[in-house]
């Protein structure tokens, strides 16, 4: 591990892109916190992600569809997490519906959310 304690002062979108697991306004302020960055970024990326999330919500219709909110409500990763026992027959489909909070002709449009890449998953499609 070469690069173990430099701060980095900037990192290309698709950089911070791959951090997995989080959401895009997640990844600079964990970046901050394993201290991989600078304040000074975190600040910069922080206010660029607020201007996005407040455009967006200038043309928000005010709907969001049930597939969206089980994904807001309870994250990607626990979504196919549970995806993939019921897909490996783990839990059964009314299992997956008491999890996610949805009815089963939810699932598929959830599985192709939570299996998108992060862009097309928030909406840029």
């Amino acid at each position: 591990m070469e690069n173990v304690g430099v701060i980095v002062s900037h990192f290309s979108d698709v950089d911070v892109e791959e951090v997995r697991g989080f959401s895009i306004s997640d990844h600079p302020r964990r970046l901050l916190i394993l201290q991989k960055t600078s304040e000074a970024f975190y600040r910069a990326k922080r206010e660029e992600v607020l201007r996005l999330v407040r455009e967006e919500q200038k043309t928000a219709t005010g709907f969001l569809s049930v597939p969206r909110r089980v994904l807001r409500d309870v994250g990607r990763p626990f979504a196919r997490l549970v995806l993939d026992a019921y897909h490996r027959e783990a839990i059964t489909s009314s299992d997956v519906a008491e999890y996610l909070g949805a009815r089963a002709k939810h699932f598929s449009e959830i599985e192709r959310l939570v299996y998108a890449p992060v862009g097309i998953a928030q909406g840029e499609e």
